[in-house]
């Protein structure tokens, strides 16, 4: 069995455990969706986006977990809506603070393979309670393939400083 099918379980668990004086610490998730690749199968950059995101909420003292990364045919702004709202309902009945949609978009007709190089990366930071959203930006991805670490920790950052307690 997958440690993954207890990641819900596993974030209220731990979010029960913090001493009280863990309060400036946020919950985080995280929702990877690529976009005009194959639906069936979402590539190594995507991990690698929600793995240097997560390293660094978590090595900023932040509680974190993440949703299931998806990979839809286009750029639809309804059916991406719709799986993001998904992921949100579903960091929102597991306690989390902010969720953060990272959106990379490959070539319209593109097939995504291994750590192919996106287009362009969205990213959106949105506050549970009260709803809002603190960050959107969009991004042309001008970098090489072996910058994506790089350049998803520098993402992380920038979206740390508008979680409570200002990471």
């Amino acid at each position: 069995m997958k440690i993954t099918a207890f990641k819900p379980l596993l974030l209220t668990v731990l979010s029960a455990l913090l001493p009280v004086t863990q309060s400036g610490a946020a919950t985080v998730s995280i929702m990877i969706i690529e976009t005009s690749g194959n639906p069936n199968a979402v590539s190594g950059t995507a991990g690698i986006w929600e793995g240097g995101m997560m390293d660094v909420f978590f090595e900023l003292g932040h509680i974190v977990s993440n949703a299931p990364a998806l990979n839809v045919l286009q750029a639809d702004d309804e059916v991406l809506n719709s799986e993001a709202r998904s992921g949100f309902e579903e960091a929102d009945r597991n306690g989390a603070d902010y969720f953060v949609v990272a959106r990379l978009d490959y070539p319209i007709g593109g097939e995504v393979k291994g750590t192919q190089k996106p287009e362009r990366v969205s990213l959106k930071l949105y506050k549970i309670h009260p709803y809002g959203i603190l960050y959107d930006k969009n991004f042309d991805a001008d970098f090489s393939t072996h910058e994506t670490l790089s350049n998803a920790k520098k993402a992380a950052m920038i979206l740390a400083t508008y979680l409570r307690g200002g990471s």
